[in-house]
């Protein structure tokens, strides 16, 4: 026996220092190494899945990033982010992260469905094909009443209970409602639990699969090991999948009798798309039928009772809801519910803290790898942000577990960060199909849903039974302190929910057709079409509308009213067709924007009277071909992206310019902006070196296309006038403001034609293209600012018409920039902000000559100011440098402006010395030695790049502000000092001149006074005359 067992010992001795030499070796040389974690993360996933088993997956990640951070190491193959950057690379509609083959494994069956497909190509084919009959428009129009139907039973069955008991379970009624709802939809036949006032053996038998489902995805041998064991609850948890098909089958049977009887159900209306030619088998459409039943069960109803709790607990919230509520008209619908705001801040509100589906939705790294938090992630790698953590960040939530509803209010400003982050339906591309419905199913209330008189007038008994233990899906709500916390529920009605909750979140995405609610405007991102009167889309939400289809943005004021457009029967993806004119909805609530599609042919005639043609945009095309090659124009193009467009991000990643097939008057003027930087281009800089730019033909070919282009403006006309707008003219001597002004308006008119000056971030559109509009709107409204403040014009924007004034992270989710450019414009946002309030708060003409007043409104933009961040890229940092101080500088001559309006400036007497004119002046001083410092410290090095238009007139406002100083001042000695300080700024100016042409019209300008002679132009004090004068004596 020794001489057997000595090498069986060996043997394993072996195995064990193998197996722990390649554990470790492993852990060495991933690349995940440095991510920060637990130390046992490197070597094992089975505390994590000891975690998922036991129900605490939630808990124990969150637990991790509260110690370890944004980014933590969950095991050596998974890893966990809950930063807003990282949850837009992982789940946003253009994130190359697949869904990870655990929705397969959870699903309990080998074959993939819409939950559970990987591939992104198969997953949106399959998704069109259902979009149309979940759409928003399509279930009011054919499911409403039925909905309210069903939901009004379950209140009633709701007020029984609790008269006959004292108490009514609601979980188990919204359970019934929803089981209800979800066969009569599906199938065309409800389950009448409502009815029965139980749960059928079909559905008892798919909650005991749903449970078992989580455990077979983690512990795959369980089920190997369960099939064999003959018990009736371990057939039904690992057979389930077999009596599920089966009921599938039979099911999708009789919904083809009902739809061939002329009744109507979901599937039925599926199974006919898919016999007009889309492709499904027999067995797909059995299977998908078979998801659905199961997905559409009780997460939906676990919601809506923390809903109810949330809204009983809380007297003065449920007294406002149902002052709210009692607004609406009797027969009220769906639309009309939108309308609320409280009532849908509050479901939004129990969507953050209280959803069924808080877990991790798990994605595979695309090829390549991620970038996350500065750590690149290889592919294959398991990522995810789990919502349960990400709802609960302080710093996109203040006061993050308070229930708070007013923080939805749109005068609370929740950033879109924290509106991006809120999932309680999935993200992205894979958000739940069902949303649309699950909302009108939580938000259909009742004039009151409970008796008006008796001893339970004001108790719905339905408190939680406390579980002991820590909940998987949320805390119990009366651990979650209030924002309407004024009382406490009766002691005399606890909330009975029937039963604690564990549900398994990391399960949510895949139960998630029924999920939370979620605001009514909020649009689901799927794949969409619709062949309707001449006004076809495209089938991908990323192509927008059709070659030839021009919408323009309808007001509230229009004629065709807006209030009375929103009733129109739009089809499944929000439009209405006539015979050349569409109109799309695009919002709804709380106010209704919508965009009328026309066709080319409409504009044709307006066209021919103004002598344009289409064939005369050809003969330009081919002109613009012989001035700027094709092979020459791509090489701007590369130009343009490389020097303008990190700073003017005008473009979509998703769609970059295509020289070929934009618009003329677009590529003309990407070619014109890019001219200047043909230097950079090996090939370019050799063959422009002796050429005359061509100027002035590629302006005849712009001007010549636009006025075809006008007509029928499209967000590429917008482009080309904002290129145009910020082409730093040829001449650099020459303002030429007049032209460049008659260009602003016209792009600002544009712009509102085409909707830019609204917000567009809870449109109904692919998310690419909001980022994109929201880039644009802001780029608009930063261009007029500036460029109103440089000419000394009145702003064309107005701050109550325009909503998008400042940008946000996730508006470069499409722009392809890296981390310095989107910090540079967040800074640069942030200083236009500041200064658009100080153009329409101080340079007004009721302040021209009040003190107190103007240094009231001055002191909290400087505070603003100062407070803005610095970015770290050297080039970044003097532009933004230079706004910062411009800014600053047109607040200092604001705040002087009450002394030098006075024909004589005198001391102004405050009790706060900072607010004296000395000080001012003094401010003044540091301000113009800081824009002096940034002149000194231009190098073709770090700032030979583009430099917008507005930028010749701040750095001639620096000479000219130093001359008004001058002959301001008080004295002889103070005077000396301002012109000092003038002629070294000069003196700057000429050496910079040569490789900086856009100071040459600052300097052009101051020195016209001396060349004219400074007492000859201004009318000079004795002691500021003596103080030229010998500055004149001291020049060489």
């Amino acid at each position: 026996m020794g001489l057997v067992s000595r090498p069986i010992a060996v043997l394993l001795a072996g195995i064990v220092i193998i197996s722990t030499l390649r554990i470790a070796l492993r852990s060495l040389l991933s690349p995940l190494k440095y991510i920060p974690g637990p130390w046992y993360s490197h070597f094992t996933h089975y505390v994590l899945k000891y975690h998922v088993v036991m129900g605490r997956r939630i808990f124990y990640v969150d637990d991790l990033h509260r110690k370890y951070g944004d980014i933590v190491r969950l095991s050596p193959g998974e890893v966990s982010v809950v930063s807003v950057d990282g949850h837009r690379k992982i789940y946003s509609v253009s994130s190359r992260c697949t869904k990870h083959e655990w929705y397969l494994k959870f699903g309990g069956h080998p074959y993939p469905g819409l939950f559970t497909m990987t591939d992104h190509q198969e997953h949106a084919q399959r998704r069109k094909i259902f979009a149309r009959a979940f759409s928003k428009s399509q279930l009011r129009v054919q499911w409403e009443d039925t909905i309210r139907a069903i939901a009004k039973k379950a209140v009633q069955r709701m007020a029984d209970d609790l008269k006959e008991n004292g108490k009514a379970d609601v979980l188990k009624w919204w359970t019934f409602m929803t089981s209800d709802i979800s066969g009569e939809l599906m199938f065309g036949e409800s389950w009448d639990m409502l009815g029965k006032g139980q749960k059928n053996e079909f559905i008892r038998s798919v909650a005991i699969y749903i449970q078992s489902s989580g455990l077979m995805a983690e512990l795959p041998l369980i089920k190997t090991v369960g099939r064999l064991i003959p018990h009736p609850w371990c057939r039904t948890a690992f057979r389930g999948w077999d009596y599920v098909l089966d009921y599938a089958s039979r099911a999708v049977e009789n919904s083809k009798k009902r739809t061939q009887m002329g009744e109507r159900n979901i599937f039925g209306t599926i199974l006919a798309g898919a016999e007009k030619g889309e492709i499904l088998t027999e067995f797909d459409i059995k299977n998908e039928a078979g998801n659905f039943t199961v997905a559409a069960t009780d997460t939906t109803a676990v919601t809506l009772s923390y809903l109810i709790y949330a809204v009983l607990s809380r007297p003065k919230l449920r007294a406002a809801i149902e002052a709210e509520v009692s607004t609406l008209p009797d027969n009220f619908t769906d639309a009309d519910v939108e309308t609320l705001p409280l009532l849908n801040a509050t479901i939004s509100e129990t969507s953050r803290l209280f959803a069924a589906a808080q877990g991790a939705f798990p994605r595979r790294a695309p090829p390549g790898g991620l970038d996350l938090e500065g750590y690149m992630i290889p592919e294959n790698t398991t990522v995810s942000a789990q919502s349960y953590t990400m709802h609960r960040k302080e710093d996109l939530f203040p006061n993050a577990l308070e229930f708070n509803p007013e923080r939805w209010f749109a005068e609370s400003n929740m950033s879109s960060d924290a509106k991006a982050v809120v999932s309680p339906f999935g993200s992205g591309s894979r958000i739940c199909i069902g949303i649309h419905c699950t909302f009108i199913e939580a938000a259909a209330p009742r004039k009151r849903t409970v008796p008006a008189d008796g001893p339970q007038a004001d108790q719905v008994n339905a408190s939680v039974d406390a579980p002991s233990r820590r909940q998987t899906v949320a805390p119990s709500p009366s651990q979650v302190p209030g924002g309407f916390t004024d009382g406490q529920f009766p002691e005399g009605g606890p909330m009975h929910f029937g039963e604690a909750f564990n549900f398994d979140t990391t399960q949510s995405e895949f139960e998630a057709m029924f999920r939370s609610p979620r605001p009514p405007d909020s649009p689901a991102v799927s794949a969409l079409e619709t062949e309707s009167l001449n006004m076809s889309m495209a089938s991908a939400p990323n192509t927008g509308y059709s070659a030839g289809a021009n919408p323009q943005f309808m007001g509230l004021s229009s004629d065709m009213d807006p209030l009375l457009v929103r009733h129109y029967r739009f089809n499944d993806m929000d439009m209405y067709g006539f015979k050349e004119l569409a109109i799309h909805s695009v919002q709804e609530s709380p106010i209704p924007c919508q965009f009328l599609i026309s066709q080319q042919s409409l504009f044709s005639r307006r066209r021919e009277e103004a002598g344009l043609s289409k064939g005369q945009e050809d003969s330009l095309r081919e002109e613009l071909h012989k001035v700027i090659p094709l092979d020459v124009g791509r090489r701007l193009v590369r130009l343009f992206y490389q020097f303008i467009y990190p700073k003017w991000p005008i473009f979509s990643a998703s769609h970059p310019l295509d020289p070929e097939s934009e618009p003329l008057c677009l590529v003309a003027a990407t070619y014109a902006i890019s001219l200047p930087f043909a230097v950079h281009d090996d090939k370019l800089s050799v063959d422009v070196a002796y050429d005359r730019p061509p100027y002035a033909e590629l302006s005849r070919i712009i001007e010549n296309s636009l006025a075809y282009e006008m007509h029928s403006p499209t967000l590429a006309i917008v482009q080309a006038l904002l290129l145009l707008v910020l082409r730093p003219s040829s001449d650099p001597m020459v303002a030429d403001a007049a032209s460049r002004w008659d260009l602003l308006g016209r792009l600002v008119s544009c712009a509102t034609t085409l909707g830019l000056h609204l917000d567009p971030s809870r449109w109904s559109m692919a998310s690419w293209q909001i980022s994109h509009r929201r880039r644009l709107s802001f780029i608009v409204y930063a261009t007029d600012k500036w460029l109103a403040c440089g000419l000394g014009r009145p702003p064309m924007i107005h701050e109550d018409d325009w909503l998008v004034t400042t940008l946000g992270y996730d508006d470069f989710s499409d722009s392809s920039l890296d981390a310095p450019a989107q910090n540079h414009l967040m800074n640069f946002s942030a200083i236009t902000r500041t200064l658009a309030l100080t153009l329409s708060k101080l340079y007004v003409g009721i302040l021209s000559g009040d003190h107190e007043r103007t240094l009231d409104i001055a002191q909290p933009l400087l505070h603003e100011l100062r407070n803005i961040s610095s970015d770290d890229n050297s080039t970044s940092f003097t532009e933004n440098g230079l706004g910062q101080l411009y800014v600053q500088l047109i607040i200092g001559r604001a705040k002087l402006r009450p002394w030098l309006a006075e024909t004589t400036a005198t001391e102004y007497h405050s009790h706060d010395p900072s607010r004296s004119l000395r000080a001012i002046r003094e401010d003044m001083k540091t301000c113009i030695v800081g824009m002096s410092a940034i002149i000194r410290s231009l190098s073709p090095d770090t700032a030979g790049g583009f430099w917008a238009p507005w930028n010749q007139f701040m750095f001639s406002s620096v000479c000219f502000t130093l001359m008004t100083m001058a002959v301001t001042s008080a004295d002889f000695e103070e005077a000396s000092g301002w012109i000092a300080d003038l002629e070294s700024t000069r003196k700057l100016l000429r050496l910079k001149v040569v490789s900086f042409p856009f100071l040459r019209l600052g300097l052009l300008r101051i020195d016209a006074l001396f060349w004219r002679g400074i007492e000859n132009v201004l009318q000079l004090k004795p002691h500021v005359a003596d103080a030229f004068k010998a500055a004149e004596s001291e020049r060489p």
